[in-house]
C-alpha cells in the first residue's frame, strides 16, 4: 500500500519467534542497487574531497603542525585507524546481523 508521499509502506513477515515485525519503509523509484551505487559513490567523493582540503590550501596548515614532531603523524594516524576499524565492526557485525534479528543494537524511537 502507498501513502499520499509517494512511499510504499510493506509489513513484513512474521519473524523466528512469532512476533510481527514493524513495516518496512521503501522509497518508490530508486532501485536497491542504484542506492547503493550512489551512497558508495558520495563516500567517495566526501574522501576525495577531504584529502583535497588537507593537501591543498588550508591544509598546508595542518601538514606543517603533523610534521612539527616526529611521533604526532602515527598517532594521528593510529587514532583514525581505530576509530575506523571500530566504526565497521559495530556497524557490519552487530548493527547489520540486528536489522534482520540476530543479536541486538539499540534504535531510535522511530525505527
Amino acid at each position: 500500500m502507498a501513502n499520499e508521499i509517494g512511499v510504499l509502506i510493506r509489513p513484513e513477515s512474521v519473524v523466528r519467534t512469532g512476533a510481527p515485525r514493524k513495516a518496512t519503509v521503501i522509497a518508490v523509484g530508486v532501485p536497491a542497487g542504484l542506492a547503493g551505487a550512489l551512497t558508495a559513490l558520495g563516500n567517495v567523493m566526501l574522501m576525495a574531497v577531504v584529502f583535497l582540503a588537507l593537501t591543498t590550501g588550508p591544509g598546508l596548515r595542518v601538514q606543517r603542525w603533523l610534521t612539527a614532531r616526529p611521533g604526532r603523524l602515527p598517532v594521528v594516524t593510529a587514532t583514525a585507524l581505530l576509530i575506523g576499524g571500530t566504526f565497521m565492526i559495530v556497524y557490519w557485525g552487530v548493527r547489520q546481523p540486528a536489522r534482520f534479528d540476530y543479536g541486538w543494537f539499540p534504535t531510535m524511537p522511530w525505527y
